[in-house]
Formats: structure tokens, C-alpha cells, sequence
């Protein structure tokens, strides 16, 4: 090699050395973000470019399936997900996304995966195949056990299963664990409840798998093992135990007044009453006054509304029922105006603030307080209620909107 190559040489290597080191303090700077993050990272990009990045990575793809309005969902991103271990779990290990299904490709991966309920969390492989997924706000304990269970190479996934019902599997107890974890809206379902169905007939509905299946994916109260579970109670209460036997009886009965209601089809609304009066159930009572509830709250009937959530709460189960008073008064609170309708919502949330002292408990009073002219009280505790937003990062606009238009000063920020 010449010596005017060599010098053209060195001054290149020179050079290339200088670059690297100048990222040094870059990638030292990136090491150190890494090893102090405290939340989990969730990607923002469109869906398939974050399936492209799983498959490349070899790793599942976490969804936290949520809603703008969803209170647990916002629970779980102030908290759970904030928390440095769950953060380092899934920073590490997954590719993350948040996705509200509500907006964006949101509708149509709630319709792909099946999501009825809100958190859902989604563990999807590289191809978009479901893994597996959860309902419902996780604390980081919980969280972390769903993770390690998902990454456990010997974790029998949806995608196993399929693989096995596709390879010709059909015995009743693989079946069973088969179409508990799919949701019941996906073609999924329907195509393993096939081979499975014809022994739920009749008596064949007591064998405990086919219990199993109708007890947590059965909805609808007119079909044929809905209506022959109603009808032999008794005898599954006498091989199941009295409580999870009544509360799938309730919840049937509950959905025929909703279907009653849905249709506005008075006739079969008081045919739902009667049976659930009837029915033998211990809270049968407060059954009845729910199936009246929405039929009320569809026709904007606010005095019976009002009338029938005072009814409710005269019933042992009503009484104890916290969350229903939270939600009674939040409804009233929001929806109404004359002071005769809001004064009974306003003793709910006082019921609701002895048990309870967080945002929505205080922003429900808050707003009846200021509505009824309670202006002092009402001020003082909307603050509460900031407060408590803030620290449980909560949303307040319809807090600081309230304080604004009916207590003449503004929250403090």
C-alpha cells in the first residue's frame, strides 16, 4: 500500500472512531432511560407495523384493550402499569400497545378478539393469533402472574388449542377448557361449541363440563339448556351448591328484562318480572326492581326512575350494594335538574361517602350539593374531589365544568 493510501486510511479509521465515540454518551444516556423507567412503554404505531416488530422480536404483543370513559381502565394506567417491576416485565418481554376500542382500528380489533368488557387485557402472538386474554382492572400482583403464565413455554395458549381442535381433538374436558377462554362473539366459539353442544341436551346439562360452559358462556335466557336450567334448579343447586347455581338464575332473569326493554315490549317486560318474583331466588326482590330500572331509564321516566332506585335500596341486597348507589347518584346527579329528584340521589351519596372516599364518591356529591345551592359544602367538596382525581389520575374537566357553572369560582389547578 502507498503511503498516500495509508494516510487515506488512517484518517478514515480516525474518523470512524470519532463517530463512535461521539454516540457513546448516547447510547449510555439510552441504557440509562432503559434501566429507570417506571411505566410500561406502549407503542403508538398502526397495528401491523407492532405485529411486524412482535414477529421480528419472537414476542407477544400485550393490548390493554380501554375506553376513554372506563374508570378501571384509568386505574390500572395511573397504578398498575406505573409500577417499576411491571414495567421492567414488560418493557423487557413484550411489545406493548394501548388501544382504545372505540377509536382508530379499535372497532375492529374488538370485533377480531372477541372484547365484551372493559380493561380486556390481549396477549397476541407475532401473526395477530390470540394467546390469550383477561377481563377487568389487574393490581401489579395479579399482573404479574397473568405475564409469567403467558411466557411459560408449557402455557397451553389459545393457539395451541386451536392447533389441537384442528388436528382432530375432541374429547368433552379439552373441549370445555377450549371454549371458556374463547369469547363467546367470536366464529371461534361456535365452531368448537359444534362437537360439544349435543351433550349439554337436557340432563347431559348437569355433567360437569357442560355445566362448566353454560354456567360462565350462556347469555340467552330462551335457549333451550337456559330454559331447561331454570326449570331443574333444584337439581343443580343440589350437585353445584345453592350460590353459583342462583347467580346464573339471576343474571338470566336479569337479561330477559333486558331484552324485554330492548325490544320496548311491555308485555314481556312484566312477564320477566313475574318469573323473577316467582322464582324462589333469595333477592328476587331487588331482581325485579333492576328489570324495572332499565325499562325506566329507556323511557326517561325520571320519578318512577328515582322511585324504583329507592325501592331497590330497601332490599337487603340493595342496602349493601355501595357500587349501585354510586352509580344511581351519578346517573341522577348528571341527568337531572329539579331539586325533589335530586335530594333522594344526594342521602345515596352520603351512604356511598361512609364507605368510600374516592373521586367519583366525591364528584357525585360534589355536583347534587352545588345543584341543590349547597354552593359552601359544594365547593369544598369538589376540591376533595380534585384532589382525589389527581391522585388516583383521574380526569376532573366535569368536576372544574360544575364548580364553574354553578359554585362562581374556578378549581384550582
Amino acid at each position: 500500500m502507498d503511503p498516500l493510501s495509508i494516510h487515506r486510511y488512517v484518517r478514515k479509521r480516525i474518523v470512524s472512531m470519532k463517530k463512535a465515540f461521539a454516540l457513546i454518551p448516547l447510547l449510555l444516556l439510552c441504557l440509562q432511560l432503559c434501566s429507570q423507567a417506571t411505566e410500561i412503554t406502549f407503542d403508538q404505531r398502526a397495528w401491523n407495523e407492532i405485529l411486524a416488530q412482535a414477529k421480528q422480536e419472537n414476542k407477544m404483543v400485550f393490548v390493554d384493550a380501554n375506553t376513554s370513559w372506563c374508570g378501571p381502565c384509568k386505574w390500572m394506567a395511573a397504578t398498575t402499569f406505573k409500577n417499576p417491576d411491571i414495567a421492567a416485565l414488560f418493557n423487557t418481554n413484550f411489545v406493548n400497545a394501548k388501544i382504545d376500542m372505540e377509536k382508530g382500528e379499535g372497532p375492529e380489533l374488538r370485533a377480531k378478539y372477541g372484547v365484551q368488557a372493559f380493561p380486556t387485557l390481549i396477549f397476541v402472538d407475532g401473526d395477530g393469533n390470540m394467546v390469550h386474554s383477561q377481563e377487568g382492572a389487574l393490581d401489579v400482583a395479579e399482573l404479574k402472574v397473568l405475564a409469567q403464565t403467558v411466557l411459560d413455554p408449557n402455557f397451553n395458549s389459545l393457539v395451541k388449542m386451536s392447533t389441537r381442535f384442528d388436528g382432530g381433538e375432541r374429547g368433552r374436558a379439552f373441549l370445555k377448557d377450549y371454549l371458556i377462554r374463547l369469547s363467546p362473539n367470536t366464529p371461534a366459539f361456535n365452531k368448537v361449541l359444534e362437537p360439544f353442544k349435543p351433550g349439554m341436551v337436557a340432563e347431559g346439562l348437569l355433567e360437569e363440563n357442560s355445566w362448566e360452559v353454560f354456567e360462565t358462556c350462556y347469555q340467552n335466557p330462551f335457549s333451550d339448556c337456559a330454559q331447561y336450567f331454570l326449570g331443574h334448579r333444584q337439581a343443580f343447586e343440589s350437585k353445584y351448591g345453592q350460590e353459583p347455581v342462583q347467580k346464573k338464575a339471576y343474571q338470566l332473569y336479569l337479561r330477559m328484562g333486558e331484552l324485554a326493554t330492548n325490544n320496548s315490549e311491555l308485555s314481556a317486560l312484566q312477564e320477566a318480572k313475574r318469573v323473577a318474583a316467582s322464582s324462589g331466588l333469595r333477592n328476587a326482590d331487588a331482581l325485579v326492581c333492576r328489570i324495572q330500572l332499565n325499562w325506566y331509564r329507556s323511557k326517561q321516566d325520571v320519578p318512577n326512575y328515582i322511585a324504583t332506585c329507592n325501592e331497590l335500596f330497601k332490599t337487603p341486597e340493595g342496602a349493601a350494594d355501595i357500587g349501585e348507589k354510586n352509580f344511581q347518584a351519578l346517573i341522577v346527579s348528571r341527568g337531572c335538574d329539579k331539586k325533589e329528584e335530586l335530594r333522594p340521589a344526594l342521602k345515596w351519596s352520603q351512604d356511598v361517602l361512609r364507605v368510600q372516599q374516592d373521586y367519583s364518591a366525591l364528584r357525585n356529591m360534589a355536583l347534587l350539593q352545588l345543584k341543590l345551592g349547597k354552593i359552601k359544602p359544594g365547593m369544598a367538596t369538589a376540591e376533595k374531589a380534585i384532589a382525589a382525581a389527581k391522585a388516583e389520575g383521574e380526569e376532573y374537566d366535569d368536576m372544574t365544568t360544575a364548580m364553574e357553572t354553578y359554585g362562581s369560582k374556578k378549581a384550582k389547578p
